[in-house]
């Protein structure tokens, strides 16, 4: 079982570029904590296939009553004018589409899905090949997923994953919804093979946090778990950081429980 883990990380590795962020969200029935890893890097024309220019960055927005992250890759920068591919910023995407549906985190979601299709579509028609190879040996050819949590038209707590990826020579748009469990979610397959797996390494890793979590007072311990779960995913991906910017989300509003990099005006919009 713990070569089987072991093979398991080693796949995942391969596509490290693809999952260079990590975020962890735990959903509870009046309060989700969002909490995403701070390292980013750029991808331009002359990056290929990694992004160049690693630095620390805020990847939590919040919109409102939602906060929005996303892994994979975010966005693209145009650097020259003989670039066919326009820059795109699915941060952006998301405040857009945020501003067009104030109270509908699942229209919000589905209209950010469309746009996000819409750019690797053509991305894919200039650069066929480097978006096949973006894909290649990535689980389930992802090359974006973005991450909204917040609070549905019922007043539920609601956590939606949207993923783009690519099927063939399609570009495939999903989206999963979730809702309150006791286990945190993760968009990071290795981040999610360590919280929901059973094997010894896992346990493990559960083990290790027993212990670590007497260190922090009571009323800390379930966001610093998402923490700890990040810094250990960092310890297997180096393209994640081990800076934690933590968001608290309950129905009347939100708190920063940590800020590393995010500031009380960094991606806010009322």
């Amino acid at each position: 079982m713990r070569n089987l883990f072991k093979t398991i990380v080693l796949t995942l590795l391969l596509s490290a570029q693809a999952l260079s962020t990590s975020i962890v969200v735990r959903v509870r029935q009046q309060r989700i904590v969002l909490a995403a890893d701070t390292l980013l890097g750029v991808l331009t024309e002359q990056s290929g296939l990694q992004p160049t220019n690693p630095h620390n960055i805020c990847k939590i927005m919040i919109l409102g009553k939602v906060a929005f992250a996303a892994l994979g890759h975010p966005s693209y920068q145009r650097v020259n004018i003989t670039d066919p591919v326009e820059t795109f910023d699915s941060y952006d995407d998301a405040r857009n589409t945020y501003a067009l549906h104030l109270k509908d985190i699942q229209a919000m979601a589905e209209d950010w899905e469309k746009l996000e299709s819409e750019h690797f579509a053509n991305m894919y028609s200039h650069w066929k090949d480097r978006v096949i190879l973006l894909a290649t040996d990535v689980p389930d050819h992802l090359l974006l997923r973005g991450v909204f949590g917040g609070w549905n038209k019922k007043g539920n707590a609601e956590l939606i994953f949207v993923s783009i990826s690519l099927n063939g020579s399609q570009i495939e748009h999903k989206h999963e919804v979730m809702f309150a469990r006791s286990l945190p979610y993760s968009p990071n397959d290795l981040t999610r093979l360590m919280v929901e797996s059973d094997v010894p390494n896992s346990k493990a890793l559960r083990a290790k946090w027993a212990s670590k979590s007497q260190e922090f007072p009571k009323g800390e311990r379930d966001w610093r778990e998402l923490e700890f779960l990040i810094q250990a995913t960092s310890d297997y991906e180096p393209n994640v950081g081990k800076d934690v910017d933590v968001l608290e989300l309950t129905p009347s509003g939100t708190k920063w429980l940590q800020k590393k990099v995010c500031s009380s005006d960094s991606f806010t919009f009322p």
